[in-house]
């Protein structure tokens, strides 16, 4: 596992939190249909924060001691695609 690809999966998962928080607050969290919309309605912003933060620093941890790119590129897409669908719901 090259740091280059933790680096990745780190950027794409702060990228559908920082876009999360954009479109919570552009739209409303109506359209969240993920696990993190309940976290929300419970605690707002700050304990989305917290949980995706939390999440994402055992995932780095569990993806170096596994060593496996095809976990890592997955967890990247995941990434990706949250930061995507919220982008998609503020524009």
């Amino acid at each position: 596992m090259t740091p280059r690809l933790l680096l990745l999966v780190l950027t794409a998962q702060l990228a559908d939190l920082c876009l999360f928080g954009l479109a919570a607050s552009r739209v409303g969290i109506g359209g969240e249909s993920g696990p993190l919309g309940p976290v929300y309605v419970a605690g707002g912003f700050g304990a989305v924060a917290l949980a995706k933060l939390a999440a994402t620093g055992a995932m780095l941890a569990i993806l170096a001691r596994l060593r496996s790119q095809r976990l890592a590129l997955l967890a990247a897409g995941m990434g990706v695609f949250g930061a995507a669908t919220a982008l998609g719901a503020i524009a």
